[in-house]
């Protein structure tokens, strides 16, 4: 049985895990002016990705500490999410490939990827991709996303809390977690080759569309 010490311990050292995980979410940090990340088109030759994840949280016991990781094909660092937030990337158009995946919401495996998606970017054009949630098991309210392709939506975006990378931050952050990213990019790209993925604008003519 827990003596009062031993029990005291036990909640203080919980208090501090707490609040280890609402710390500030690693690469990013909240948009000083909002409008800024969405203000004009794309520069030339590049398009606009905006990813977002809305609050679907019901309680659940760990739930506030969830973050969302998204990579592209190379291991490279987009942006991570929070619940109830957005981040927006230009990138060159053409090909590319997003994964996502969760420390936190890994059905008791560790991290590892949860979604992925092949994306086929136009010039000038603007996407938004949300993180939707669905059943974890395990848990009874817990989640794992998966990406969808949804119709651009400044009112919806104006309702969640905006972020973007700091480079210093993402450069850290990416070489003290290279093992993992390189693990990472190896399970997006399995999901890939078995069709596992959800699909951003139009493909190439000829090119495959199987999922």
């Amino acid at each position: 049985m827990w003596t009062g010490a031993a029990r005291g311990s036990r909640i203080l050292l919980f208090a501090l895990l707490l609040g280890a995980c609402g710390a500030q979410l690693a690469p990013m940090r909240k948009v000083a002016a909002p409008g800024r990340s969405l203000a004009g088109p794309p520069p030339e030759g590049r398009a606009r990705v905006v990813f977002f994840v809305v609050d679907e949280r019901s309680f659940d016991f760990g739930s506030p500490s969830d973050a969302f990781y998204v990579i592209d094909e190379k291991g490279g660092v987009l942006g991570a999410l929070e619940w109830g937030s957005w981040f927006a990337i230009d990138l060159p158009a053409g090909e590319h490939a997003f994964f996502e995946w969760s420390p936190w919401t890994p059905n008791l495996l560790g991290p590892q990827v949860n979604a992925a998606m092949k994306a086929s970017l136009a010039a000038g054009r603007t996407y938004e991709v949300q993180l939707t949630t669905g059943p974890r098991p395990f848990y009874r309210s817990a989640v794992l996303p998966h990406f969808a392709a949804v119709a651009p939506d400044e009112a919806r975006l104006a309702t969640l809390i905006p972020l973007e990378i700091d480079p210093a931050s993402a450069s850290r952050w990416a070489e003290s977690h290279a093992d993992s990213l390189r693990a990472r990019v190896a399970e997006g790209q399995a999901r890939l080759a078995r069709g596992d993925y959800a699909r951003l604008g139009e493909p190439p003519a000829g090119a495959s569309t199987a999922q």
